[in-house]
């Protein structure tokens, strides 16, 4: 576990930390084809903590026809319930994970952090033009 995910375990008692370390957890799983996290990626629509025993992440893929979501949701629900306050008790007791297809995923979901890297990783730009793309297929 790195350094900036330990400190915010340190202090995940305080209710408003929670969800910033259950993001700093989901920014170590990464897509197997495509050089990013799920966070920077736009896979994760909502963390909600319910209380501080108890987080829901609603999250999506890709494409429905995505081979990963099973494995997905389990990398996330394993790495949350692996947080822990700074008892050294487990922060969460219960982890709900959603998946979702509405909104359907989409390139304007990556963050700009996101956007940056696969601009250095490819040999195109995947954002050039991104609002005169077509997006309905009739």
């Amino acid at each position: 576990m790195n350094k900036r995910i330990k400190k915010l375990v340190k202090e995940i008692s305080r209710f408003e930390r929670a969800e910033e370390a259950v993001i700093e957890v989901l920014k170590t799983i990464n897509d197997p084809e495509l050089p990013l996290n799920i966070w920077d990626l736009g896979l994760i629509y909502s963390i909600d903590i319910l209380d501080k025993n108890k987080v829901k992440v609603t999250m999506s893929l890709t494409t429905p026809s995505c081979t990963m979501g099973p494995s997905f949701m389990n990398e996330v629900k394993a790495k949350i319930a692996g947080i822990y306050d700074e008892g050294y008790r487990p922060a969460f007791n219960e982890v709900e994970v959603k998946l979702v297809f509405d909104p359907v995923w989409n390139l304007n979901m990556v963050s700009e952090k996101g956007k940056e890297l696969l601009r250095l990783n490819s040999v195109f730009d995947p954002f050039e033009n991104i609002d005169n793309r077509r997006t309905d297929w009739d």
